[in-house]
Parts: structure tokens; C-alpha cells; sequence
């Protein structure tokens, strides 16, 4: 290929997406002639994805490495700031027309799409990078085109797109109902075997976390479809990272300090609960291995701090219960400690449970008067049962070395 093409390709898309050094709106106009040429550039050819892509390097990161994967990544870029400089973002959706409007940069898309003209996996990840910001700047353009995007007859041309959107794009909204049939066709093939290599199950993962994502913010309810399709039993390797985006959600909130959407919270909780629940069924019939990830992420939204006390003290013990552990098992300890007072008795069962399931052998020391607060609360209270598990979690301390804890250890 020509570096020298795909070098201004770089340069022109860097100029249209990067504050300081942005190309003037009324230079925009002069890109296209100069970006034009380089999609007949020869690279990628097959070969050259054939032999430097699959497990080599994802589509995504080739487009990134050839000439007309960054000629594609251009011109989405040059679409979405002529849309932003026409106003096109104020219009309604109905009204947009930031693709079709303009006809020689819709007819080079066009091209990019048809897979008997550019058979290219790394340009139509470049495209699908941006799906979301397409379809938003021309929604009716999108809906015209799911055919020639997720192309039926090619399962690795159709899974790229879409996977490249998963990865790279965002979940917008009003759009949901334009994507929905790709979420529940991709859903549909979460177990078998992905025409397109990406880095470990990063796509699906991504899926899974896009559908818990619609339901936390009200968008599908936690019987739609396409839940059912994420926590289907063939899915189990996906459930943790559904279930995490939970958490991530809340750490991904612009001002920590205000508090998270109550609909969020509330969803969160009855998902939550629903998974426990079915975890506790499989642990009745002998076997609670598949829910162990899930379950022990739940330190995180302990960790998360947003969630009502009587609430994750409860749900933490349930979890000790069924699997003994938790993997933030330190900070958990910590949290406990600060409400011991308040729940004695959960408290120190939960942090026997934490002692005696620890992994590297190190929480007594290094959490020691985060126990210590946890002994001193429930033998210290006035709830028998609470006295006896303080006493048996200080005897347990003392075994691991720790004699501070000796008079706590004897009734």
C-alpha cells in the first residue's frame, strides 16, 4: 500500500475528530477531494489480512495499520462533523439526514458496504466503530441499509460490524429500537463458535454488558428477550461480566459524589436478586460452580458504596454462604467493620467465613483491626447467637497467630 496515502488519510482524520489542531468548518469541503484517492488503494488486500490479522491482530486494530481502513475511519469522521457543522445534531431524528444528504460521501460508504466490492473485515470494522454515531446522524439512512450492514450471506462480514460497535460505539437511546434485531440475532449466537477472532470474548462480554446496560436504565425490562439470551445456561461464561455492569456503571458516573439514579439502584437490586436466587436453587441440587464469578463480584458493588446497608449486608451474607468468599475481600472486610455495630451477628459470620476461605493467607494481617471491630461489636452485643460468633472468630485469630485477640476468645 501507499503510506504516504494512508498517512494523510491519519492527518485528515485527526484534523476532523482532535480539538486543537481540528480542520476549520469551512475547510471541510476541501477534505473529500483529498480523501477520495485513497480508497483505491490496494491495501488491505486478503492476503495481507489473512496474514497479519486473525490472531495476529483483531479487524478493529488492522484497520488502524492499512490504508483504506484509515480512509474508512475518515470518512466517518468527516460525515459526523459536517453533520455537527450543519446543525444536523439539533434537528429530530426524523429530520436527518447526514449520510443521505450527501451524495458522493453516501455513494463511497455504499462501496465500503458492499462486500463484493470491498471484502475488507478491517474497513467495515472501522465503519462499525462508529455505527451508533451513523445511525445518529442519519437514523433513516441506517433502517434503509440493515441489509447491506448485517449482510445475511457472509456470517464473518455481518459479525464485524456489529462486534466492531460493541467494542468502540455507545448505546444511544433512541435508537435502541433500530438495533434491537442485531442485539437478538448476535444474542442468539453467544455459544457458538465467533466467525470473526477478537481478543478472548471481548464481543460477547461487550453484548452481555450492553443488554444489562438497556435494562439498568429502564430501556428492556429483566424478562425481555434479549436478557433471557444473555443468562441463557449455554451463556454461563458470560454471566459475571453481565452482572459487572452494575458496578461499572456506577464507577463510570461523571460526579461520584451525587448519588446514582434510584430506577438504576432499584433495577440492580432485582436483578441481583434474581441471580442469587437461582444460584441458591443450584446450590440445593448440588452445585453452585457455574454462579462462583458472578457471586464473587459482588464485593464490587459493596465496594461500590451505593446501595442501602440492611440491603448488601444481607445479600453479602447469602453470598459467604453459598461460596464462602468474596474476591475484594479486604475492602469488604473494611466495610463490614464500619456497620458491625449495627449487625453483629452477620458481621462476624461473614468475616469468618472471609478467614477462613482467604486465599493468599495475609487478611488477618493486614485487615487486624477491621476485626478487631468486628469482635469487639458482636461480643459486645446483647444478641447471644452474635457473642458466640464473636468469640469463635476471635478463637480462630488467635490460631492464625494474632494473641490480641485472646481475651475476646473467652467467655
Amino acid at each position: 500500500g501507499d503510506e504516504t496515502l494512508g498517512a494523510s488519510a491519519n492527518l485528515l482524520e485527526s484534523g476532523l475528530s482532535s480539538g486543537p489542531n481540528r480542520i476549520p468548518d469551512e475547510s471541510l469541503d476541501e477534505v473529500w477531494p483529498i480523501l477520495a484517492p485513497v480508497f483505491e488503494d490496494s491495501n488491505p488486500t486478503l492476503e495481507h489480512e489473512t496474514q497479519y490479522g486473525g490472531s495476529n491482530m483483531d479487524p478493529f486494530t488492522l484497520s488502524l495499520n492499512t490504508v483504506r481502513g484509515k480512509a474508512a475511519h475518515a470518512l466517518v469522521a468527516l460525515l459526523i462533523e459536517m453533520a455537527r457543522v450543519s446543525g444536523g445534531f439539533d434537528l429530530p431524528l426524523s429530520d436527518r439526514r447526514g449520510i443521505s444528504g450527501r451524495r458522493e460521501l453516501a455513494g463511497m460508504l455504499d462501496r465500503c458496504l458492499d462486500v463484493s466490492r470491498e471484502p475488507s473485515l478491517s474497513v467495515r470494522a472501522a465503519i462499525g466503530a462508529r455505527l451508533d454515531l451513523l445511525a445518529l446522524i442519519d437514523p433513516k439512512w441506517f433502517e434503509q441499509h440493515q441489509a447491506v450492514l448485517f449482510v445475511e450471506s457472509d456470517q464473518a462480514q455481518r459479525e464485524v460490524i456489529f462486534d466492531s460497535y460493541l467494542l468502540w460505539g455507545t448505546i444511544r437511546e433512541p435508537l435502541i429500537p433500530l438495533f434491537r434485531d442485531e442485539y437478538l440475532y448476535r444474542a442468539s449466537r453467544l455459544s457458538e463458535p465467533p466467525a470473526v477472532t477478537w481478543e478472548r470474548r471481548a464481543p460477547q462480554e461487550a453484548l452481555a454488558r450492553h443488554a444489562v446496560a438497556m435494562y439498568l436504565h429502564g430501556d428492556i425490562e429483566l424478562d425481555d428477550d434479549l436478557m433471557g439470551l444473555v443468562y441463557d445456561e449455554s451463556n454461563r461464561i458470560l454471566w459475571s461480566a453481565a452482572t459487572a455492569r452494575v458496578y461499572l456503571g456506577l464507577a463510570k458516573r461523571k460526579d461520584p459524589q451525587e448519588p446514582p439514579d434510584s430506577g438504576y439502584i432499584d433495577r440492580a437490586m432485582r436483578l441481583w436478586e434474581w441471580r442469587i436466587y437461582l444460584a441458591n436453587a443450584a446450590a440445593s441440587a448440588g452445585d453452585v460452580s457455574n454462579f462462583h464469578p458472578e457471586l464473587d463480584g459482588f464485593s464490587h458493588w459493596v465496594v461500590a458504596g451505593d446501595f442501602e446497608e440492611n440491603w448488601w449486608v444481607g445479600q453479602l451474607a447469602r453470598v459467604t454462604e453459598l461460596i464462602g468468599r468474596v474476591e475484594l475481600d479486604g475492602p469488604v472486610l473494611d466495610a463490614l467493620a464500619d456497620v458491625a455495630s449495627r449487625h453483629p451477628l452477620q458481621a462476624a459470620r461473614v468475616a469468618t467465613s472471609l478467614l477462613l476461605h482467604e486465599q493468599w493467607a495475609f487478611l488477618a494481617t493486614g485487615h487486624a483491626d477491621a476485626f478487631m471491630r468486628i469482635v469487639t461489636a458482636a461480643t459486645g452485643s446483647c444478641v447471644p447467637e452474635a457473642i458466640s460468633e464473636g468469640r469463635d472468630l476471635a478463637n480462630r485469630l488467635v490460631g492464625k497467630g494474632h494473641d490480641e485477640f485472646g481475651p475476646y476468645a473467652i467467655g
